[in-house]
């Protein structure tokens, strides 16, 4: 029996490889009510993004939006990173670094998703392709007004 491949589902594919979240307006970032002494909170220093499909579920449902910590660009062992996609978009995923030119994207949700690997163009550094380490998510429990609650999360 062939095993069936494990990749995005359709109405997931993206227009950039491992591409799966947007970014938010910078205004946004002054709505946040977050602790200024758990972040030295600059927002210079941060960007927001909300995560677009569920190839971060558990750990980041769709719809959620995230914190990107500019400053930090050292992939770190099950840290979530940004990096920069197509069209100002980003991918969040896990990243692991193979040698000095390719690194993996690694999905939470591996039932639905594979991992993919990216290689730096000539020239190209990391820290290039590294926008930022995610260190905070926001929960959106209910869609607009009269709507349903997303996921499994109920308001």
């Amino acid at each position: 029996m062939a095993r069936e491949k494990v990749g995005p589902r359709p109405g997931h594919v993206r227009s950039g490889a491992g591409v799966n979240a947007r970014f938010v307006d910078a205004e946004a970032l002054d709505l946040l009510l977050l602790p200024r002494d758990a972040f030295g909170f600059d927002a210079e220093n941060y960007a927001g993004a909300e995560i677009q499909d569920d190839s971060m579920e558990p750990l980041l449902p769709e719809g959620c939006f995230v914190l990107i910590d500019l400053s930090d660009k050292t992939p770190r062992r099950n840290g979530l990173y940004a990096l920069h996609g197509a069209d100002g978009q980003c991918a969040v995923k896990h990243v692991e670094v193979i040698d000095a030119r390719r690194m993996a994207l690694i999905p939470a949700n591996r039932a639905a998703f594979r991992a993919e690997l990216w290689e730096l163009a000539t020239g190209e550094t990391m820290e290039d392709k590294i926008i930022g380490r995610v260190v905070w998510c926001a929960l959106r429990l209910k869609n607009n007004a009269g709507e349903e609650p997303l996921g499994r999360y109920r308001a």
